[in-house]
């Protein structure tokens, strides 16, 4: 797999259930209203107001290739240096951070404290109240390590050599409050394994495609009225509003809204919010169905299963292809598709369920 985790911030306002860790439990890091897409962004607090905010993605995995993209809001264009991320081996040892310089509005990489290159060109964020999208690449190694970092789309730094700061590998992209920079958005984080997705995508957005009606099965049983009512909510969910069931082969399915994108999609990402009600082995899959599938008969796929714990949790799959197809998705294809959930082994579950997918 190459693309590991996306973020739009639209579906949640939880950052910890989203699989951030944050400083939002002291109140300096959440949703705000400023967005690129879709209706949320995430915002870090000036130090002026609650000491600093911060928040860092973990990869899942320990990589020795990793890269980043992603977009910031300027509200004020910066007058002294600011890093907008660094790429950390556990939560304190930062290889290799991309800096906003102060003065010359231009790009700087580092290695630790050391700098190792500067961007091509300056007075890239010359516009305050204005979303840049940045990208970043790393590969780590002691002398035949590589970066390259993006601005707007345009290459700025492609470095070689010395990558490593006394690590072995990359398992976080930290950030914290900027100055000047209100508010971020469009996340996608990769490892560069796989056949496709091994650099980043290039400006993209994270969408969020909200269940919109009654699709082809409705097999849980609802807490209060019908079911897609209570898996197409933003923010933090409530607990009452829940679709459950005990019967194994179990679905749920709804049509969704449609993209707003060019029509290139890299990956969808299922988003489901379960817990179980009972005690023993529970467990739940993403289901996709698509009423022409190919042969054009009728299809209905299931994700790969995962465990359901007692607390509500967050469940996200990456699918950079098709279960109908086996290749990349298209437009067409998930235009008539239902996105839904179906229990895949076990008893009783509660599904509060976002269905994502991704398109720039």
């Amino acid at each position: 797999m190459a693309i590991l985790k996306m973020f739009s911030f639209d579906y949640s306002t939880d950052l910890g259930n989203m699989g951030l860790e944050s400083s939002q439990s002291v109140g300096n890091a959440g949703i705000s209203g400023t967005a690129r897409t879709g209706p949320g962004g995430l915002i870090l607090w000036s130090v002026a107001y609650y000491g600093g905010g911060w928040f860092r993605i973990p990869l899942g995995v320990n990589a020795t290739t990793a890269w980043i993209q992603g977009a910031i809001y300027l509200d004020s264009v910066p007058t002294v240096d600011n890093t907008i991320v660094t790429a950390t081996e556990g939560v304190s040892l930062g290889h290799i951070s991309l800096v906003i310089d102060g003065v010359t509005r231009g790009l700087k990489i580092y290695r630790g404290a050391q700098l190792l290159a500067s961007s091509v060109e300056v007075g890239l964020m010359a516009n305050a109240r204005s979303w840049y999208f940045f990208e970043l690449y790393i590969e780590l190694h002691d002398t035949t390590g590589r970066v390259i970092a993006k601005w707007n789309g345009t290459p700025q730094i492609d470095f070689t050599g010395d990558t490593n700061n006394g690590g072995s590998y990359i398992s976080y992209f930290a950030f914290s409050v900027m100055s000047g920079v209100s508010s971020y958005d469009d996340f996608i984080v990769g490892d560069g394994s796989g056949t496709v997705n091994t650099l980043p995508t290039g400006d993209s957005r994270v969408e969020y495609l909200v269940p919109n009606g009654v699709g082809a099965k409705t097999q849980f049983t609802p807490s209060a009225g019908v079911n897609w009512g209570n898996v197409d909510e933003t923010g933090i969910p409530v607990d009452t509003d829940y679709n459950a069931s005990a019967v194994t082969g179990a679905v749920d399915l709804f049509p969704v809204s449609d993209l707003s994108g060019n029509g290139l999609i890299h990956a969808v990402q299922p988003v489901l919010r379960v817990r179980k009600d009972d005690a023993g082995y529970r467990m739940i899959r993403p289901a996709f169905y698509k009423p022409l599938g190919a042969g054009d008969t009728p299809r209905l796929y299931g994700g790969t299963p995962q465990t359901v714990g007692d607390n509500f949790a967050y469940n996200r799959q990456i699918l950079e292809f098709s279960p109908d197809t086996g290749v990349a998705w298209t437009t067409d294809e998930l235009a008539g598709m239902n996105f839904g959930y179906g229990v895949a082994g076990g008893g009783w579950i509660g599904v509060d369920a976002w269905i994502g997918e991704y398109t720039p």
